[in-house]
């Protein structure tokens, strides 16, 4: 049975077709990963000389999500932010796997690459495993085109920012 990411984390009932034996639900439950089989006891074949049904498995495959990626009780994705946003810090809403809006903390200097950890937007604890974690991972959008006078204000802010180290071992030529 496939699902879609949404259905796999916060479990859903679905109906499987048993050929002539009809129809049977199956509650897939809040978190299940991917290729994990799902037993619905008494629901397979009925069993020979009227003996007690057998039991139906369900082996559960998710789908990609465009957006989100599971890792074990995490769901990461990318979150695009400005180079204002990145180097001053910002407040950013996102859209959690739930629908819920969030507002999340870039803090200011921001690289790109950097994990920001939004706790309990994750795949739901199931017994004593705690609820899961949004792990955003930063990209800084560079513009492909600008005004005159972004340029201008973007060449001035150069001129006025210290160069950044070029060696690739991180030390300045000469020093």
């Amino acid at each position: 049975m496939e699902l879609d990411l949404e259905q796999a984390v916060f479990g859903t009932t679905v109906m499987v077709d048993r050929g002539r034996h009809g129809p049977a639900a199956v509650r897939i439950p809040p978190g299940v990963p991917h290729r994990h089989r799902v037993r619905v006891v008494g629901s397979g074949r009925p069993g020979r000389h009227g003996g007690p049904a057998g039991d139906l498995m369900v082996t559960v495959l998710v789908a990609e999500h465009p957006t989100y990626r599971r890792v074990g009780a995490d769901l990461s994705a990318t979150l695009t932010i400005s180079y204002p946003e990145a180097v001053l810090g910002a407040t950013v809403p996102v859209t959690t796997l739930s629908g819920a809006e969030v507002d999340v903390t870039v803090p200011p200097g921001t690289a790109p690459g950097h994990r920001l950890r939004v706790p309990g937007h994750g795949v739901p604890g199931q017994g004593r495993r705690p609820t899961g974690d949004l792990v955003l991972e930063i990209q800084v959008h560079i513009p492909q085109e600008l005004g005159a006078d972004q340029r201008a204000t973007l060449q001035r802010l150069a001129e006025l920012l210290p160069p950044p180290p070029r060696d690739p071992r991180g030390h300045r030529p000469g020093h």
